[in-house]
């Protein structure tokens, strides 16, 4: 099993099942010296390996976060390692064979497993209970009370702020 690792996993300095793997915008979230550094060095020397995603990936990986409205909410860093995930199952759907094998995304973050199940990828959280279920979001305007699938400034009806909420 390949685990491929977002920020909250590194930070947790837990070890992983098999061979790890993580994108460049996670390093990059890591500051040199200090207790998080180490865990990041720790991880390398125990063969953690960095990889850049697709240009392609990464479009899947922003239109499925758009359909279940979470991509608002990602981070880059967060987008790559999902988009890396999928690169290296092999981009195939749920199920289906191809890639690197079995793959894991090692998250906390809920937005990243939520997305992952929309993309059919296989995820376990670190240390906090992950998701049972999917969810999709939308945006409901707090004034006039439209409802929009993507996130805007500002309502586009009347100007007035936009809420997030989970769709039924």
């Amino acid at each position: 099993m390949l685990a491929v690792l977002d920020t909250s996993a590194l930070l947790s300095g837990k070890r992983f099942p098999g061979p790890a793997v993580t994108v460049p915008a996670v390093v990059a979230e890591f500051r040199e010296g200090g207790h998080s550094w180490r865990l990041l060095e720790y991880a390398r020397s125990a063969g953690l390996t960095v990889r850049q995603p697709s240009e392609s990936s990464l479009r899947r990986v922003r239109g499925a976060a758009e359909r279940t409205g979470d991509l608002s909410h990602l981070s880059r860093a967060d987008v790559e390692v999902l988009a890396l995930a999928l690169e290296v199952r092999g981009g195939k759907g749920p199920g289906e064979a191809g890639g690197e094998g079995e793959v894991v995304v090692f998250t906390d973050d809920y937005g990243i497993q939520n997305v992952a199940s929309a993309l059919g990828l296989a995820h376990r959280s670190v240390l906090q209970p992950g998701i049972r279920q999917q969810w999709r979001w939308f945006y409901w305007c707090t004034a006039c009370g439209r409802r929009f699938d993507a996130l805007h400034p500002e309502c586009p009806v009347c100007g007035s702020p936009l809420k997030r909420v989970r769709a039924p």
